[in-house]
């Protein structure tokens, strides 16, 4: 089972790639079909000016895509990289809390389960679990100390 902070770096980098891809196939799908289009032979009706002198030919339109989908990849490798970094960067800062309860948990012991946990940052959620751990320890605490009466000293070490 994988960890909740690589599962979330990984749903971070697959939907950037993801949206990357989309982006780059939308732009280069779009760019073909226009250079091959007869509408580059006339000038647009609302901008007399643009047009270009002669068609472009078979051969050319091929070296312009391929140039596109060159430099497309020369830049999205940087901002995978980019956002692979940022993806872990927030994946940790997310998990924080948890690792802070798990960590303070595990200093909790018999002797001292009058001890608490906190939340120092955190949305909602962790709130709520920190609430319920709390409540937890002192169900436990309380039953423990009920104990303690029926049974004598021996047995409570």
């Amino acid at each position: 089972m994988k960890s909740l902070r690589l599962q979330l770096t990984l749903w971070y980098i697959g939907s950037f790639v993801a949206t990357v891809i989309l982006f780059g196939a939308i732009t280069y799908f779009h760019l073909q079909q226009e250079l091959r289009s007869a509408a580059w032979k006339a000038a647009p009706p609302d901008h007399p000016t643009w047009m270009i002198k002669e068609s472009l030919s078979e051969n050319e339109v091929s070296r312009l895509l391929g140039h596109l989908l060159h430099i497309s990849l020369a830049y999205s490798v940087p901002f995978v990289l980019v956002a692979t970094s940022l993806g872990v960067l927030l994946a940790r800062k997310s998990i924080h809390p948890i690792a802070c309860l798990n960590t303070q948990l595990q200093l909790i012991g018999p002797k001292n389960l009058y001890r608490r946990v906190s939340v120092a940052q955190g949305d909602t959620e962790y709130r709520q679990l920190q609430s319920h751990i709390n409540s937890l320890l002192d169900r436990l605490e309380t039953a423990l100390l009920s104990l303690a009466i029926f049974l004598p000293r021996s047995h409570m070490n």
